[in-house]
């Protein structure tokens, strides 16, 4: 699955995107290259698009489920095989362990041979800043685990709106069906909107996911909208 969209010089495109699998959202403009998300597959995703890995500008997690960060290991493998020499940051949310775990894991075990720096920020809910030609601003949003896991376990989790110039979009990455969403999203030239569910069946489903229904009444808050993290069928 692939989408892609395009405005006033910033592009985006959704490599790929399956509830539970993986999500991996490319944003560009002009040189600049960003990276929303690293589910697995996202290396094969990358060069599937003949986008060349190492030359990612930033990686932006907005949580640590694995259909979300599970592709971080090869992703930095193949930077290192391919030499990389510039720093990479990699934005994730403030207390979020599982995508910072895995890139300290890869470095340690990689036993100093990186040849590149990666530069881990947190961010909380209402930061700003620049990451090459974006300008980024981050969005707390609400995602518990599924019940499985431990209901009312609440991951810190972020949405981001990126912009370059008069064109913003906004990622709301994984969400329940919270006022910050809509604020997220309200007034972007595009919102790519999570739409897990089909139906809610409890009220605490409304603390993990969006319905098909609920993402497309967000999604309308932007000009333009995308649905993704669609369940498999």
């Amino acid at each position: 699955m692939m989408h892609f969209w395009s405005k006033g010089g910033l592009e985006l495109t959704v490599l790929h995107s399956i509830a539970a699998v993986a999500t991996q959202v490319l944003i560009r403009s002009g040189e600049g290259l960003i990276l929303v998300d690293a589910g697995d597959g996202t290396l094969r995703d990358l060069l599937s698009a003949s986008i060349a890995p190492e030359v990612l500008g930033g990686i932006l997690l907005t949580h640590g489920h694995y259909d979300h960060v599970g592709g971080l290991h090869s992703l930095l493998g193949y930077m290192k095989m391919r030499e990389r020499r510039e720093l990479l940051p990699v934005l994730l949310p403030r207390g979020s362990r599982e995508g910072a775990t895995l890139v300290t894991n890869f470095l340690e075990v990689s036993s100093g041979a990186v040849p590149f720096h990666v530069d881990l920020v947190e961010l909380s809910d209402g930061d700003v800043l620049a990451l090459g030609p974006f300008h980024i601003s981050a969005v707390g949003v609400t995602h518990c685990s599924a019940a499985a896991e431990g209901e009312g376990l609440r991951m810190p989790a972020l949405g981001y709106r990126v912009s370059r110039g008069e064109v913003t979009v906004a990622i709301t990455g994984d969400c329940g069906d919270t006022a910050s969403v809509r604020e997220l999203v309200r007034g972007t030239d595009l919102a790519v909107v999570e739409a897990s569910f089909d139906s809610y069946t409890s009220e605490y489903d409304k603390r993990v996911h969006l319905t098909e229904k609920v993402a497309r009444e967000v999604g309308a808050l932007a000009e333009e909208h995308i649905l993704i993290h669609r369940p498999i069928t």
